[in-house]
């Protein structure tokens, strides 16, 4: 979780990470290399918005990149 943490104070210096329970939920949910993939998708985003998110939507744009993640990969698991 904290490699996972100074990720996220990496690429968003300017906001607060999420709590612990948000980071508990997603790596409850999703592998190690699922939430640093949306975390990264995320930082696109919010790079391309200029910054403008704020950390609900924040929150919410990276559980929906994770999601969509596991699901893709489990579709193309099932299409094997």
């Amino acid at each position: 979780m904290q490699e996972l943490k100074e990720l996220w104070m990496l690429l968003f210096p300017q906001t607060e990470p999420p709590a612990d329970s948000q980071w508990t939920l997603w790596l409850m949910l999703h592998d190690t290399g699922t939430v640093r993939s949306g975390i990264v998708q995320l930082a696109t985003k919010y790079r391309r918005l200029g910054g403008q998110m704020d950390e609900m939507y924040m929150g919410k744009f990276a559980s929906s990149v994770m999601s969509r993640i596991a699901r893709d990969r489990d579709e193309r698991k099932t299409a094997t």
